[in-house]
């Protein structure tokens, strides 16, 4: 049996601190270490590792420093190479550098600071060759990455670090046995981190390893094994992700939550509060719900509502028209008279979610575009099918939710004076929105509408859901700005993605973006080094796109 993706719940999670992430596409990460003169080779990007992960020279660095201000222009250009590859590990020494007798060295170590601040190389870099290294299995690599996963925790890299454990987990059908050892360490963090690397990578001859750690006595350990468990097919961790449900619905948790709130569909106990009494009757609700709905799940079920097919649901604004297209581009069904559809979201069985901003209404329609259920609502902007079977809909004024029959099961404060323009509610339960007085911010709420936090951001146009990428980053389209930004969950700007007149933008697997453009009447793939890949271009404008 199969088991649950974790690549694809992550992007479903939306800010869960996940023990892995999507691949980014190897062709673009080897373009990025060619461009740089890194070999890409495995014997190579272990070198080139094992010399990055070293301690910083203090005496080179100093020596390469020195070199900028060299009578060879190539020397000059040579020593700015080296020390941009060095990166922001040496970004104290370039400050000291700004104050140089020689003009040449401030002017380059100005140059390379401004480099690094903006691009962020060195880490770019590293996570390339990590990514490269795991995808070719290089024999010797697993302890060295292992090794060094604790001094860069909390940093981009850590995420590639851990996909590429998944990926050397397992060689010719047997277990890494450095993964297999780290499952009996004396800390907590490499069993983790093994338990992850392995469930992830499919090594079902340690199965039995990996059950014994459900009851490690790390609470930590116990869930990541579980979340691997499940994705293995094994049902009977599925108790694990419950008793977690009396902690805070972050990272992990959040993860398991979504896993649960995806098998109980309907029948799952809500949370009435934030407060840990709240939250200790939400995890004892979880365990009654799993007496009596054990015999009956399937965890392959699960499996197929997030298995993605290569399809796209395109949406034409002027034309009122919504249709499917498969990888090819080729139309597989189609309908029209949408009255000015500005949301839609694929649900299973070929049906679609649509906010019907005319008609005043939320539908749930077939692929022949028949009507199965429908939500009056003014002016809807937003219609959201949530795991649980509720819809979440939002209009300029008001975020609400309701139940199948049209009930309405819960509304959330819109932070004073604002006007929605566009809004998303995460599997934690958070909102994220974006309003408008005067100017435009971003709002982040939680599960019971109190505001987290906010900033500002430059957008256009209302109607549609946020976008979040698999570690919980946030896609802004500013159309008049000719880009996407990537924020981070505190607001700051991570990412600007080029693109003309961006309208929508939807994360995908693999640090893709698929984004629809106002006077382009198309809509594109844009990897992680802004190479455009699969496109649907029309002679009207494209205005949503949604792959399933």
């Amino acid at each position: 049996m199969r088991g649950i993706s974790l690549a694809c719940l992550a992007l479903l999670v939306g800010g869960a601190v996940l023990p892995a992430v999507a691949p980014l596409p190897v062709p673009a990460e080897e373009v990025l270490l060619h461009e740089h003169k890194i070999p890409t080779d495995g014997a190579s990007l272990l070198a080139y590792l094992r010399k990055r992960f070293a301690p910083i020279d203090e005496a080179r660095v100093k020596r390469l420093i020195e070199q900028l201000g060299d009578d060879s222009f190539a020397q000059r250009e040579e020593a700015s190479r080296q020390l941009l590859l060095l990166g922001e590990r040496i970004h104290k020494y370039l400050e000291e550098a700004k104050r140089h007798k020689d003009l040449e060295v401030r002017s380059r170590a100005e140059a390379c600071l401004r480099q690094i601040d903006k691009e962020k190389l060195s880490a770019n870099l590293l996570g390339a060759a990590v990514r490269v290294i795991g995808w070719r299995q290089t024999p010797g690599v697993t302890a060295l990455l292992l090794h060094h996963l604790p001094s860069v925790e909390g940093e981009p890299l850590a995420a590639h670090i851990r996909a590429a454990l998944a990926d050397l987990a397992v060689r010719n059908g047997k277990a890494d046995p450095v993964l297999v050892k780290a499952l009996t360490s004396e800390l907590a963090w490499q069993r983790q981190t093994a338990a992850v690397a392995l469930s992830q990578g499919g090594a079902r001859d340690q199965l039995p390893a990996l059950r014994k750690l459900l009851t490690d006595p790390d609470r930590g350990v116990r869930l990541a094994t579980a979340l691997g468990l499940v994705q293995m097919g094994e049902k009977d961790a599925i108790v694990t992700l419950i008793d977690a449900m009396d902690q805070p619905l972050m990272g992990d948790v959040a993860l398991a939550e979504e896993i649960l709130l995806r098998l109980a569909g309907d029948k799952a106990p809500q949370l009435a509060d934030s407060d840990s009494a709240s939250r200790l009757k939400y995890r004892h609700a979880w365990h009654s719900w799993w007496k009596t709905a054990a015999p009956g799940i399937d965890l392959e079920a699960i499996h197929r509502t997030l298995r993605p097919h290569g399809f796209t649901l395109i949406v034409m604004l002027d034309r009122n028209e919504i249709l499917s297209v498969d990888a090819s581009g080729k139309t597989r069904w189609q309908f029209t008279g949408i009255d000015m559809p500005l949301d839609i979201q694929a649900l299973p069985g070929d049906r679609v979610l649509l906010a019907e901003y005319k008609s005043n209404r939320v539908t749930e329609r077939n692929s022949k575009g028949e009507v199965v259920w429908e939500q009056k609502v003014s002016t809807p902007i937003v219609a959201q099918r949530l795991p649980n079977g509720n819809t979440f809909i939002a209009n300029k004024s008001s975020l609400i939710e309701v139940d199948r029959a049209g009930k309405e099961v819960a509304s959330y404060p819109v932070p004073a004076g604002q006007e929605v323009m566009r809004a998303r509610k995460l599997p934690r339960g958070e909102i994220i929105l974006i309003g408008q007085l005067g100017t435009t911010r971003c709002y982040r709420l939680d599960r019971f509408g109190k505001e987290i936090s906010s900033f500002p951001v430059e957008v256009a146009t209302s109607g549609g859901r946020l976008d979040v990428t698999a570690r919980g980053e946030l896609l802004v389209p500013e159309m008049y700005n000719d880009r996407v930004c990537v924020f981070d969950r505190n607001g700051k700007l991570v990412r600007q993605i080029s693109v003309s007149q961006p309208i929508a933008a939807l994360a995908l697997p693999g640090d893709k973006v698929l984004v629809t453009s106002m006077n382009q009447n198309r809509a594109v793939e844009i990897d992680r080094a802004g190479k455009e890949g699969w496109q649907y271009k029309r002679d009207t404008r494209v205005t949503r796109a949604v792959r399933y």
